[in-house]
């Protein structure tokens, strides 16, 4: 199937009756997206497949999008690790903060006391 210059640089719009307000939960709303996605030049291109070609097709795309899944689940799994531990961090850094601004207040006030402390000395030496 030759398409047209003109035709190949349009933009395909698949057909379905499938709406904005649609989601895809039930057979016939799959078959409904998956029957119109292709591109006309696609679907001539799949439709020339026979015999073995037309078999390993869809397993070698079954066997990438499981690899992908696995892919996608591993990175998953990885960045929600990350995200407890960066909570920690943050939870951990926190708690540091207070204790270094009790520790502030610590000193503040022992420095408080040390100045009344000297006050008193010097006053009783006069």
């Amino acid at each position: 199937m030759d398409v047209e210059s003109a035709e190949a640089l349009e933009k395909y719009v698949p057909y379905c009756s499938l709406v904005n307000k649609d989601r895809i939960i039930d057979a016939l709303s799959t078959k409904m997206s998956l029957v119109h996605i292709g591109t006309p030049v696609e679907r001539f291109y799949y439709r020339r497949m026979s015999g073995p070609e037309l078999g390993n097709a869809p397993m070698l795309n079954q066997a990438q999008s499981n690899s992908l899944v696995v892919e996608t689940y591993k990175r998953w799994v990885e960045a929600e690790s990350n995200c407890r531990r960066y909570e920690r961090v943050v939870t951990s850094l926190k708690n540091e903060e207070n204790i270094r601004s009790k520790a502030k207040q610590e000193i503040s006030s022992l420095r408080a006391q040390v100045d009344r402390l000297k006050e008193l000395v010097q006053r009783r030496r006069r």
